[in-house]
């Protein structure tokens, strides 16, 4: 293990092999958008990476539970206010539900913002018309809508415009939890609107059964 890890860099990766990347054409394009992503802000501080050390750390202790939650892949289009808020409550939902429940705290991480690539172990799919396309790699790669041969090559500027999707994503995020998104009020407040929702659906099951009569 200390040989593995005084042979470890920063660049290490790049000396193994590497499977299931996209084919871009362009190398040009792809090296100007990896520089254009480089020379951006992390999208997570030193401090937050520091701070999810020491939890999962706690967990390994038994101290902490672990609640990793969200979708395989996420497209551009989900980086909206509705999405991002949908899917963070129901992860802090969940993560109550099991603070309550086994009485340990909760580390919650959420697989979002950044969920823009996609592995694929084959070249092609096909689509429910019988055709056989180019892959869909992920939003940070070629188009989901598009399946076009020109609408699934891999486009080197959308790492770029992941890059954006993600800090809105987080930024969002953390304004959320900020303003005590996953807290006791708000918590309560989701379930008087999920009441109010279901006495609706009731009063308007009854209604309907009332005119047939």
């Amino acid at each position: 293990m200390a040989e593995v890890a005084r042979k470890w860099a920063l660049t290490s990766w790049r000396s193994r092999p590497v499977a299931q990347q996209p084919p871009y054409r362009d190398a040009a394009a792809l090296s100007a958008a990896l520089d254009t992503v480089r020379s951006l802000p992390p999208l997570v501080s030193f401090s937050e990476v520091d701070r999810l050390r020491k939890l999962v750390a706690e967990a390994a202790e038994g101290r902490r539970f672990i609640l990793q939650g969200g979708d395989c892949a996420e497209r551009f289009v989900d980086c909206n206010a509705a999405a991002v808020a949908r899917r963070l409550r129901l992860l802090m939902q969940m993560s109550l539900v099991l603070a309550w429940g086994s009485h340990t705290r909760v580390v919650r991480i959420a697989r979002m913002a950044g969920q823009y690539s996609k592995p694929r172990s084959s070249a092609t799919e096909v689509l429910p018309d019988g055709r056989t396309v180019p892959v869909f790699r992920g939003d940070n790669v070629n188009s989901f809508v598009d399946a076009s041969p020109a609408g699934r090559e891999p486009d080197a500027g959308r790492l770029v415009k992941g890059y954006f999707y993600s800090a809105a994503t987080l930024n969002f995020a953390r304004a959320l939890v900020a303003e005590g998104f996953g807290g006791v009020p708000a918590v309560e407040k989701w379930h008087k609107r999920w009441m109010t929702r279901r006495a609706r659906r009731r009063g308007a099951g009854a209604g309907a059964g009332a005119a047939e009569g």
